[in-house]
């Protein structure tokens, strides 16, 4: 995959994750689908967890903090 692609599935999958109310024990799934899809992500563009979360919350228009 492309960068961008990387980073569009972690948007996507962040959104999902955020839109079931962040619930791990009913969601889990969408938990673990959205902390794959950060740290490949974070991986490929070489930058840290925490700027790729940041960069995925920033594209969603929410809080850059963490």
């Amino acid at each position: 995959m492309m960068l961008e692609e990387l980073f569009l599935d972690a948007v996507h999958t962040y959104k999902d994750w955020w839109d079931c109310g962040r619930d791990f024990n009913l969601h889990a799934d969408k938990f673990e689908a959205w902390d794959m899809a950060i740290n490949t992500y974070s991986f490929t563009a070489m930058i840290s967890r925490d700027e790729a979360i940041n960069q995925v919350r920033a594209a969603l228009g929410m809080s850059n903090q963490i």
